[in-house]
């Protein structure tokens, strides 16, 4: 299976580095609202590739896409430049390496010889640290917000969750990845995994036992009501682990359509860009009329 790679088609130069550690020891290139940067990292046999804007901003969203075919594409992946445009923010766009696999959802996990959420998280704390220099490394959480929906839900919950502070903002998520569609989980572990297991992986697959065990960043949780596999399969155990933590998420149940239909992009940017601008104080989102109608 042939994959095609087009860093041409964001409109940003590229740097190369050749392992994730020189990347942690090298500065950050830079980059800006007008002329982002593609840093395309070699990762195991293929890449690891973010997308940054550094736009001068006090907070930063990260942006996970959701399943997408890799024959259908080119390589990498980054998805919501409209959607946060006109935000006061820095961007971090990731393309999840598991599409060098072939897999067409990964749930940005890594696999066998690529522990790409240890990775990518020591990555992300090296790009915001060139954000904001001279920032204690504890404040770096209250900076950062974390979007994505579906399988990019379930990856900015995990992120948010190791950045203290925190706040993910998702879309009809999968946070159990054993709760999924049976093909799909059993095609991604084929790709991934040499077919093992979820239970004798070395990632993180269940959102649900982890954020039940405690959570020092904050959820707002975007759920669409006709979409029963992920209201009864995902978010219902999700919030019943969390229940004793009410301060720290709010559910939005929206009504977007039949089945696992998207929360619409004007609300998505709406929340985002009100997010940007609270300094990290994100029980005032919480606080706003969009959240007052849903329990």
């Amino acid at each position: 299976m042939a994959l095609r790679r087009n860093y041409a088609r964001y409109g940003a130069s590229t740097t190369f580095f050749d392992s994730v550690e020189e990347f942690l020891s090298s500065p950050v290139p830079d980059s800006s609202s007008e002329e982002a940067e593609t840093i395309s990292i070699r990762y195991g046999t293929a890449f690891m590739d973010v997308l940054i804007e550094d736009r001068g901003a006090d907070v930063t969203i990260v942006l996970f896409h959701a399943a997408i075919d890799p024959t259908k594409t080119t390589l990498p992946v980054f998805i919501g430049r409209q959607m946060v445009e006109g935000i006061d923010a820095n961007v971090v766009y990731i393309s999840d390496p598991s599409l060098d696999q072939g897999a067409s959802i990964g749930w940005f996990t890594g696999d066998e010889s690529r522990p790409f959420q240890e990775d990518l998280t020591s990555c992300l704390t090296h790009i915001f640290a060139s954000f904001y220099p001279g920032a204690p490394a504890g404040v770096l959480g209250k900076k950062a917000i974390f979007f994505g929906a579906s399988a990019g839900g379930f990856a900015a919950l995990y992120f948010s969750h190791r950045f203290p502070g925190s706040l993910a903002v998702v879309s009809n998520p999968q946070t159990h990845i054993g709760r999924y569609h049976e093909p799909q989980v059993k095609a991604y572990r084929k790709k991934c995994w040499s077919s093992r297991k979820l239970s004798e992986t070395t990632m993180t697959f269940d959102l649900v036992t982890e954020y039940g065990k405690g959570f020092d960043n904050c959820v707002a949780y975007l759920q669409n009501k006709d979409d029963e596999l992920h209201y009864t399969q995902h978010y219902l155990p999700w919030s019943q682990a969390v229940a004793e933590r009410p301060q720290q998420w709010r559910l939005l149940l929206g009504d977007w359509g039949e089945g696992h239909a998207p929360a619409p992009q004007l609300l998505l940017t709406g929340i985002l860009g009100y997010a940007a601008s609270l300094a990290g104080d994100w029980e005032r989102l919480f606080e706003d009329e969009v959240f007052a109608s849903s329990d």
